[in-house]
């Protein structure tokens, strides 16, 4: 089993999974090989949920779409498992869930090539996985994110997300927490919502919208063609999409996707879905008061291509170094909508 420690100095835990080295280290490409494609479901753990016709066996060919464990977990279920502290240090047991949901039995299909109906279906299934997991106490957040290409981190090339009931709060996501209670105690208003109303009167880093959602490029993108999205109606958590929204979600997070790789002729990327800590974990009203955070914070998708690396001024400060204006990286993703 993993463990997580936390850094005293930096304020972070850290999972320590040494049975992680065993995942591949090179992309894994081809169909044959590929543990996610149909033919291959003995190659993946038992799945956890399925869409495939109701005749149809499970762990079996016929799918169109699955959610297994992770074979090569960061986390694992078991008992919950209280922090204990070591002098200055504190760790933990690496307790929780780690899975796979495959987008689509088609392995060279990216989110933007996926019909709109299959897009609406994942992100079902998406929204269903994280609201079930925020109804367990020991799960302090659910964490999503999706890795394209070997240079964001992906180690199998078929489409997929990956989702973990976490029994702590990330430090990126605490430090937003903060920053949003203090905002609204301030000011009386949420921070995601002046900041929306800003950016949409301004204009000059808007992206694409709808009716439901806006994309931005961030005032203080950290990279190139950096965009972040969110939904125009405020809600602290993922889990309280509605039906309504689900479509035109999808609509744009494809339209966005195709005008990136336009810019950048296919990078690689990350998506990370940012959302409120479980409002009944323990961990969360250590962070803060579960009702202010409810009304502070405000989920969205970061989508983050990755064609710079990270060097050591950046690393060693946090002060991260973009190479083009954020203002004329929407104008180019405004101005390459897709066909």
């Amino acid at each position: 089993m993993s463990e997580l420690r936390f850094d005293p100095f930096k304020g972070r835990w850290v999972n320590v999974s040494p049975h992680r080295a065993a995942r591949p280290l090179h992309l894994v490409g081809d169909r044959d090989s590929c543990p996610f494609c149909p033919g291959n479901e003995h190659d993946t753990p038992p799945e956890v949920l399925a869409i495939r016709p109701p005749d149809g066996p499970a762990d079996g060919p016929g799918w169109t779409l699955r959610v297994v464990p992770n074979r090569f977990p960061a986390l694992t279920p078991a008992a919950h498992d209280v922090r204990r502290s070591m002098g200055v240090f504190a760790m933990m047991a690496g307790v929780g869930h780690h899975e796979v949901l495959i987008e689509t039995p088609d392995h060279e299909a990216d989110l933007d090539d996926l019909p709109a109906a299959q897009m609406a279906r994942v992100l079902r299934v998406l929204w269903r996985l994280v609201g079930e997991h925020e109804r367990a106490p020991e799960t302090a957040y659910v964490l999503a994110f999706r890795n394209w290409g070997r240079a964001a981190g992906a180690s199998v090339a078929h489409p997929h997300t990956q989702i973990l009931a976490l029994p702590v709060v990330p430090a990126a996501i605490a430090r937003e927490v903060t920053n949003s209670v203090a905002y609204l105690r301030r000011t009386g208003r949420p921070l995601a919502e002046d900041m929306l109303r800003e950016e949409i009167a301004d204009g000059a880093r808007r992206v694409a919208e709808n009716d439901r959602f806006v994309v931005l490029v961030p005032f203080a993108a950290a990279f190139p063609f950096e965009m972040a999205l969110y939904p125009r109606q405020p809600a602290a958590r993922f889990a309280e999409l509605t039906e309504a929204e689900v479509s035109p979600l999808g609509e744009l997070l494809q339209d966005v996707l195709r005008r990136m790789k336009r810019v950048l002729n296919g990078p690689a990327y990350n998506i990370v879905l940012h959302t409120a800590p479980n409002p009944i974990a323990p961990a969360t009203a250590a962070l803060a008061d579960p009702d202010e955070i409810e009304a502070a914070f405000h989920w969205h998708l970061e989508i983050v291509p990755r064609p710079e690396r990270t060097d050591g001024f950046e690393w060693a400060t946090g002060l991260y170094v973009c190479t083009l204006a954020p203002e004329e990286a929407a104008r180019q993703l405004r101005e390459n909508s897709p066909p």
